[in-house]
């Protein structure tokens, strides 16, 4: 092992020549957990979830910490695990299934013979591995190296869950209902989109998109019994101990102790109410959301506690701030809050009812959230919330913004039916011009531009009075606006960048160097604009949007959906990475400035390069002389190596680490202070 001790002295040199070569954005991840979970894996001392965008996580210690184990994975939608003595296998959305021999530290597909790769359940049953497609049910005999259809009446059916029960199989479809060893039964099941079942003594139940049924004769005839149940969009069955568990779409989970004939709510402390999937894990019980993560009940369901540490799969929408706030909207945990530029989240947004934030707005006077259940609005810089609904017609709110003019405060909120306006911060709202998807806006002078659907609105007074651009963006989809002192610019999904000089008039679309990518955001600062894009991550352009190049370095998730300036720090927002950040002037120059803008925080950056063979540097920066501890960990959660232990001065460090002796795959690198801690991924390829 050679590890670098940079003098002191040199530290400013060191930060702009490593940094004009490697500046690179940073996730930000203390706090910033969460993710939508597909399913659940046990084996052995391994747990893990796979999820939505993220791909596949592993805990190695019940859960208290996760890593990411996603190499050769090329589609990271999950939606079911299963594992048998050799593989673990992996169902994806759209690329059929994964397996993995060495426990997930790499995946290849395994797919040869299913004709429609979208994968909703898979299960293992003696030497033979099931899977059940959106087009039928397929089984391997030989670890999924080839699969054959079932046949019968299951050959060309969405198959949604599988499960064994002794020697007969219970299957769930999507439309078709039940099957019991192949065949159909259905009498009194009045619901046929089956998505979940469960054994419990001699009865079996199923969950469907409208209820729960009861069968105690093997499917022959169902009972309704959903008896306490207020929102019966049933996702996951589990049977523990005398209880039947169930979980719902958006209200919680519940228990039952007499067979399904009533049922009692147990959530109290789960954050997000779209349960996904429960899971047994010996005498525990996680439970996936749509967006809140995970979390575990060691009481059988009578309080839960989250159990994300080291899940970064947050979709973010919309930034805005509030004095030395800034907050983040995600889709399925609420509200993100950060005061030391993103280093440290914690969850807010006490009484937004609906966790999915698609917009923020400061307006001067209060905070504004726009969620898919209509808007919130906050007087105490975010610590509490409340609805603000009367007028809104059109409760999915996907863009706000406000002008104050001769001192009114004019509000208007972009829905999927159009836009309203208000002029007593939200406390009413009336509709102004009606339009399918308002994504966002932006305000030059008196003028308002509208990006929606099917092209631009643009009212020159306010509100008032609306016209239809059609000039180059006739019926294009505009997801995003801004504006600058000389144009007003248009994202549009699939065609670029548009701008128009003339406040409207005319637009001409200015994308070399980006092509007809698919915008999701655009930030004006000057004559810089940068853009976030649909899996293509983030461009550039200094002189107005004629020229744009990419700027992606140290992007894990190049899926973009915002992008906001806060305290010199440009942030991102992705679809299923979480937020990442870096100075302004790093992402314009990739030089940073001066000495007074070295960092006073803890740093851990991407080691280079990456994937390495067999050498690999690891920077990383300490705020204040401290002890630091840098260690590199295996995928199962192993500790193979220490580069640092020691007291550090504060200034940039570097280390390397020489893996010749170790065998091709992930691993992780820790750097642990007293006061932080951060991992990256790291990559040997021999």
């Amino acid at each position: 092992m050679k590890t670098k001790i940079l003098a002191l002295i040199s530290v400013v040199f060191l930060f702009y020549s490593a940094n004009s070569l490697n500046a690179q954005w940073i996730q930000c991840h203390n706090g910033f957990y969460g993710a939508l979970i597909g399913g659940f894996e046990s084996n052995g001392g391994n747990l893990r979830v796979s999820t939505q965008n993220a791909g596949i996580y592993l805990s190695t210690n019940e859960g208290y910490n996760w890593f990411q184990t996603n190499y050769g994975l090329t589609n990271l939608n999950v939606f079911a695990l299963i594992s048998n003595s050799n593989y673990v296998f992996a169902g994806t959305h759209s690329s059929g299934v994964y397996r993995s021999s060495n426990n997930g530290a790499n995946w290849s597909s395994a797919s040869s013979g299913i004709s429609n790769l979208g994968i909703n359940a898979l299960a293992v049953y003696g030497s033979t591995v099931y899977c059940g497609s959106t087009n039928g049910l397929y089984t391997s005999t030989n670890n999924g190296t080839n699969w054959i259809s079932a046949g019968g009446e299951l050959a060309s059916k969405p198959v949604m869950t599988i499960l064994f029960s002794g020697s007969n199989m219970l299957v769930g479809t999507n439309g078709f209902g039940f099957y019991f060893n192949g065949t159909q039964s259905n009498s009194g099941l009045t619901d046929l989109n089956v998505s979940c079942l469960a054994v419990s003594g001699s009865g079996i139940f199923a969950g469907t998109f409208n209820g729960l049924f009861y069968s105690g004769n093997n499917g022959a005839s169902w009972t309704a019994v959903n008896s306490g149940i207020t929102n019966p969009n049933i996702t996951s069955l589990l049977a523990y101990n005398n209880k039947i568990f169930t979980s719902t779409y958006s209200d919680g989970i519940y228990y039952s102790t007499d067979t399904g004939i009533s049922w009692i709510p147990c959530s109290d402390g789960i954050t997000n109410m779209s349960i996904t999937n429960l899971h047994l894990r010996g005498t525990n019980i996680f439970c996936g959301t749509a967006g809140a993560g995970v979390f575990r009940s060691i009481d059988e369901g009578a309080s839960w506690t989250e159990f994300n540490e080291g899940i970064i799969s947050q979709n973010v929408y919309a930034f805005t701030t509030y004095n030395s706030k800034l907050f983040a909207g995600t889709s399925g945990k609420n509200i993100f809050v950060t005061t030391n530029s993103g280093l440290n989240w914690n969850v807010t947004g006490y009484g937004v009812a609906n966790p999915n934030i698609m917009s923020l707005m400061n307006n001067e006077s209060y905070l504004f959230a726009g969620t898919w259940g209509g808007i919130y609005r906050s007087s105490n810089g975010g610590d509490n919330w409340s609805s603000v609904n009367s007028g809104l017609t059109y409760h999915d709110v996907r863009g706000l913004a406000f002008v104050n003019r001769n001192s009114v405060i004019y509000n208007f909120a972009g829905t999927n039916g159009g836009i309203f306006r208000s002029t007593n911060n939200g406390s009413n709202w009336s509709v102004i011009q009606y339009a399918q998807y308002v994504w966002d806006f932006t305000i030059k002078d008196s003028n308002i531009f509208a990006g929606t659907l099917y092209g631009i609105y643009h009212s020159p007074d306010f509100g008032s009075n609306w016209s239809l651009a059609i000039q180059n963006l006739s019926n294009v989809d505009v997801r995003t606006m801004a504006s600058n002192s000389i144009y007003v610019f248009a994202g549009t999904n699939g065609a670029g960048v548009f701008r128009s000089p003339d406040y409207g008039a005319n637009w001409y679309q200015v994308s070399s160097g980006m092509g007809n990518r698919a915008v999701s955001d655009l930030l004006c600062i000057g004559d810089t604009i940068i853009a976030a894009t649909f899996y293509y991550g983030v461009y550039l352009s200094t002189n107005n949007g004629t020229n744009w190049q990419t700027r992606n370095n140290g992007l894990l998730n190049l899926n973009m959906r915002s992008l906001y300036l806060s305290n010199g720090y440009v942030f991102a927002g992705s679809y299923g990475g979480g937020i990442f950040r870096i100075p302004l002037n790093y992402i314009i120059n990739g030089i940073p400035e001066m000495v007074q803008n070295i960092p006073h925080e803890f740093l851990l950056f991407g080691n280079y390069p990456n994937p390495f063979n067999p050498v690999t540097q690891i920077k990383y920066y300490v705020a204040g002389s401290s002890h630091v501890n840098l260690e590199i960990y295996d995928v199962l959660g192993n500790r193979v190596t220490v580069l640092v232990s020691g007291i550090k001065d504060a200034g940039m460090h570097a280390a390397e680490w020489n893996a010749a002796n170790y065998s091709s795959g992930i691993y992780f690198c820790r750097l642990k202070s007293s006061s932080f801690t951060k991992t990256i991924r790291m990559v040997l390829m021999k």
